[in-house]
């Protein structure tokens, strides 16, 4: 039995999550704790119950669950829902986006794994697709700076270029 969950739901206009976690506490007694909130928000909210068996806390576990996953809720990791929490605090709470590794291959950005980026010849980037309202943009990643998808440079006045100052703030706190 898992002792921690964390959903997320993030069709339509929402991007929030769900996590909940039981664990002993003693003499027998558990203690049932989940926190929930816009994905990125610095808070949520949060509920604590004390002084529970451990079937109760495993029921209340399992209900809450089900409740959440009967409203589109989906089971995500600790790995995703921080690259969520990161990603929006880098677009805006309201704003998706998407990201993934790169790399160059014959003049063409590629998906790659974290183990073809450890080869010193291999030109790694991060691909970001982010939507605000009904557009879609896009921008690389790479050591240096960002260039678009065609791995032409992005300049400073483009917008693309604050949202790339912004993503390094964010990943430095965060990090």
């Amino acid at each position: 039995m898992d002792n921690e969950i964390i959903l997320a739901q993030q069709s339509g206009k929402h991007n929030k999550f769900w996590r909940c976690k039981i664990e002993a506490t003693g003499n027998g007694m558990w203690k049932y704790e989940a926190n929930w909130g816009r994905i990125g928000a610095p808070t949520g909210s949060s509920k604590i119950e004390n002084n529970l068996s451990q079937y109760e806390a495993e029921d209340l576990l399992h209900k809450k669950s089900r409740e959440k996953r009967r409203k589109g809720y989906t089971v995500i990791s600790e790995e995703t829902h921080q690259k969520l929490h990161i990603t929006a605090r880098i677009i805006g709470l309201q704003n998706k986006a998407e990201w993934e590794l790169v790399r160059l291959d014959k003049n063409r950005w590629v998906k790659t794994t974290e183990e073809q980026l450890l080869n010193p010849d291999v030109k790694p980037g991060i691909r970001i697709k982010y939507t605000t309202r009904e557009t879609t943009h896009g921008m690389i990643v790479i050591d240096g700076g960002i260039v678009d998808f065609s791995n032409n440079p992005i300049s400073t006045t483009d917008e693309r270029y604050q949202l790339y100052e912004k993503a390094a703030q964010a990943m430095a706190e965060t990090l």
